[in-house]
């Protein structure tokens, strides 16, 4: 056994060595402006496997509509406010994640696992337009239009006519989040090594008697992850490959690189982490 996995990890050396000149080129952070975002530590949180938690963020009872889904049980977001729910998931069983408004819902297509999703989790502030691919404003609104109507969504319920929602989605952690005035969200993230980051947004638009309902599916949040050294929402030899090159001081990270750089959260940057993603990458125990 311990020789299959010595040649396991060596062939993903070679594989990662192979492409140290793609990366100082492709994936490099010194060509990027750095993303805004802080942790606020002191909100740091654990969570044991087969349970998930919803929270809100920058809500009210007043401004907030609807009910986050986890296949058929069903949260209502206002009692997430100032607190949150926990649900607790089967060993083994698959579920999916939406988002339901009155008569209408919509639902994620991938399900989700949560037997290996137990850990640390931590609140984070970051700015939703620097992560987020495409689709938010600056302020961290969202553009739609109607026929002639068109408003900027800020994933509150405003008023009788618009009303939306937005879900951060990462790992056993689901926040329901409003962006603050300049576009700053936040919400609980998973530190193991993988837990993709993700989000879901939904609206609703009243007018004269008729509502038309509809939003996205899940996107994911790109740099919002552990091991995703090169913010590209995945965690690949890339990402090992980056800490190999930033340990002979020939990649710079910047903070957020950094932080996911450090998978094994000893509080450094080593080999050790780079074995650790490898180890992760070949589906072995880390």
């Amino acid at each position: 056994m311990k020789k299959i996995i010595s040649v396991l990890l060596s062939s993903l050396i070679v594989y990662i060595t192979a492409f140290a000149g793609i990366l100082s080129v492709s994936a490099s952070t010194d060509d990027t402006d750095e993303k805004h975002y802080s942790i606020i530590s002191s909100k740091t949180i654990t969570i044991p496997d087969n349970q998930v938690r919803v929270f809100t963020s920058n809500l009210t009872k007043d401004n907030c509509y609807g009910n986050v889904l986890l296949n058929n049980t069903k949260v209502a977001i206002s009692d997430c406010i100032d607190t949150c729910e926990t649900i607790n998931t089967e060993n083994g069983k698959e579920y999916k994640i939406g988002i339901n408004f009155g008569a209408f819902s919509s639902i994620t297509s991938d399900k989700y696992s949560y037997d290996k999703t137990g850990g640390t989790y931590e609140w984070v502030k970051f700015k939703i337009y620097d992560f987020a691919n495409s689709g938010f404003n600056e302020n961290g609104t969202v553009t739609r239009q109607k026929d002639d109507d068109i408003h900027d969504y800020n994933f509150t319920s405003e008023d009788d006519c618009y009303k939306s929602a937005l879900l951060i989605i990462s790992g056993a952690a689901i926040t329901v989040a409003a962006p603050d005035k300049d576009g700053y969200v936040e919400a609980y993230i998973s530190t193991n090594l993988g837990d993709k980051t993700e989000y879901m947004t939904e609206f609703l638009y009243r007018k004269d008697g008729s509502s038309t309902f509809g939003g996205g599916s899940r996107y994911r949040l790109y740099g919002l992850a552990m091991g995703d050294t090169n913010q590209s929402g995945y965690v690949n030899i890339y990402d090992a490959g980056l800490i190999q090159k930033h340990i002979a001081g020939l990649e710079e990270f910047d903070s957020l690189s950094e932080h996911n750089a450090d998978v094994n959260h000893d509080g450094r940057i080593s080999v050790e982490d780079v074995t650790t993603i490898q180890k992760y990458l070949a589906g072995l125990e880390y």
